[in-house]
C-alpha cells in the first residue's frame, strides 16, 4: 500500500497555522512583559530589542514545522480535507479577530507600560483563544 502524500495546499495551510500561532504567542509574551510592570518590575528592565533576523527565523522554522507536520500526519484525502478546512478557519478567524481587537486597542492610549501590557496581551492572546474556540468548537 502506498503512503498518502498530502497536497501542497494542505502542507502550506499547516505551515501558515503554525506561523499564526507563533506570532500570537510571541505577542502575548510581549504583553506579559508589560503586565509584569503592574507587579512591581521596573519598566526599564522589561525593555528589549529582538533582531528582525531572529523573528524571521522563528517564523521560517514554524512554517517548516507546520509544513512537515501536515506532510507526516495526514493519512487520507478525507482527513486532509477536514483538517485543512479547520486550519483555514483558524487562520481566518485569528487574523480577523486580531484586526478587530487591534482597531479597538488603538483607540486606547495606554499611559504606562502596565496598561500597554494589558492591551497587548489582550490583542494577541484573545484572537488566539477565539480562533481555537471557533475553529475547533464547530469542527465537523
Amino acid at each position: 500500500m502506498d503512503a498518502y502524500t498530502p497536497s501542497l495546499k494542505a502542507r502550506v495551510v499547516g505551515g501558515l497555522q503554525w506561523v499564526v500561532v507563533v506570532w500570537f504567542l510571541l505577542g502575548s509574551l510581549v504583553g506579559l512583559l508589560g503586565v509584569s510592570v503592574l507587579f512591581g518590575v521596573p519598566p526599564e528592565s522589561v525593555s528589549f530589542a529582538v533582531p528582525p533576523v531572529l523573528v524571521l527565523g522563528m517564523f521560517a522554522l514554524s512554517f517548516v514545522g507546520g509544513y512537515l507536520w501536515a506532510n507526516r500526519s495526514l493519512e487520507s484525502e478525507a482527513e486532509e480535507t477536514a483538517v485543512t478546512g479547520v486550519q483555514t478557519q483558524f487562520v481566518a478567524v485569528a487574523v480577523v479577530a486580531s484586526l478587530i481587537l487591534g482597531v479597538l486597542g488603538s483607540r486606547l492610549t495606554p499611559a504606562d507600560a502596565g496598561s500597554f501590557g494589558i492591551v497587548a496581551l489582550a490583542s494577541y492572546a484573545l484572537p488566539l483563544a477565539i480562533a481555537y474556540w471557533f475553529a475547533y468548537r464547530f469542527e465537523r
